[in-house]
């Protein structure tokens, strides 16, 4: 019995994303995070790493600017966190500085959200 070999479909760079922008990823993942990031407990670096692979991806694919997953200024959040929550000056973005601060990857994950909720706020982003 001989098996012809069907090669694979060309690759096409069309993504379908269930989220078109970080807001509403973020406030999924705040719903359900064992979901989308695994684990037993919340863990803030997996976050990180979960937002890291869209940015990833987009990088991969070569998505032009204008298909990039956007609804979010993380340059002016990260610029926020490091101007009120940063007196220190310490060389950390928002991630490893919430970490730092509640000495715990749990409590950082749910201060890391108070901080995107009052940037979010204080930005009419919600």
């Amino acid at each position: 019995m001989c098996h012809e070999h069907i090669p694979p479909a060309p690759f096409t760079k069309k993504v379908h994303l269930r989220f078109h922008d970080y807001p509403s990823l973020l406030e999924e993942i705040r719903k359900r995070p064992q979901m989308y990031l695994g684990g037993d407990e919340l863990n803030l670096e997996s976050l990180g790493t979960h937002l890291d692979g869209f940015k990833m991806a987009e990088w991969f694919h070569e998505l032009p600017e204008t298909q990039h997953m956007g609804g979010f200024d993380w340059e002016s959040y990260e610029a926020w966190v490091k101007s009120t929550y940063n007196p220190e000056r310490l060389s950390l973005n928002s991630m490893p500085l919430a970490v730092h601060i509640s000495n715990s990857k749990t409590a950082a994950f749910d201060l890391w959200f108070s901080w995107y909720d009052e940037y979010s706020e204080s930005n009419g982003k919600m």
